[in-house]
């Protein structure tokens, strides 16, 4: 609750305190997350990724922040140079539309293995990594596990994040018996496990140092 960078709950007082543009933009254009976050974080102010005043990152890592924003920037300089070149809907129809597929996809993937009903959340008092990690589930995305780097066997992956993705599968195998009921999996289908999490997942008590997602009575 303290310390997770994205997708994290908010507390009641602070949702029931939102304007409804903002419940809007967080609650149901969800999946157009991600470049907003990558400008403006999610905690407080200075959380563009392309600065490496960013708390998020070491000071050791200085200089690959600002190797990847100048290589950003040069990116950027080649759009609009093919803007002018060829012209605005060449941009948007081999570049725009390509990207917001990504990060469509990248939004409900982070999403729904972090947002369900059934996982906890923990406040610093009661945190630490493992609980924290093993606060996700696993989903099956048929014929896209093997073209995504079996993102699915989230679970393995937030224990051993340095695990490669081809081993994921045989490391879920192995952690099943280990973590018995600590091990959360769903075969529900994922345009509908999205449904219900968009539905149920709102917001956590205000107090508590473990806390479960609740839903917006109005819903």
């Amino acid at each position: 609750m303290d310390t997770d960078e994205s997708w994290f709950p908010v507390p009641q007082s602070e949702y029931e305190s939102m304007t409804w543009p903002i419940k809007l933009i967080r609650f149901q254009l969800l999946l157009l997350a991600y470049p907003v976050y990558l400008f403006v974080g999610t905690r407080g102010n200075n959380h563009s990724h392309f600065s490496p005043q960013n708390q998020l990152f070491k000071p050791s890592e200085k200089r690959d922040i600002i190797t990847s924003t100048i290589c950003w920037s040069l990116m950027v300089t080649g759009l609009v140079m093919l803007g002018v070149q060829f012209g605005l809907l060449f941009v948007v129809k081999y570049y725009l539309m390509p990207y917001l597929v990504f990060v469509v996809w990248l939004d409900l993937v982070t999403y729904l293995h972090h947002t369900v009903p059934e996982l906890p959340w923990y406040r610093n008092d009661d945190w630490f990594f493992l609980k924290g990690a093993l606060s996700t589930i696993d989903h099956d995305y048929g014929f896209i596990n093997n073209i995504h780097h079996n993102i699915g066997t989230h679970v393995a992956h937030h224990i051993f994040s340095n695990m490669p993705h081809y081993h994921l599968k045989t490391a879920t195998e192995a952690i099943k018996p280990i973590l018995g009921e600590y091990y959360h999996a769903s075969t529900e289908p994922i345009w509908t496990l999205l449904w219900r999490s968009m539905r149920t997942c709102h917001y956590v008590a205000d107090h508590g140092s473990k806390v479960y997602y609740q839903a917006d009575r109005a819903h």
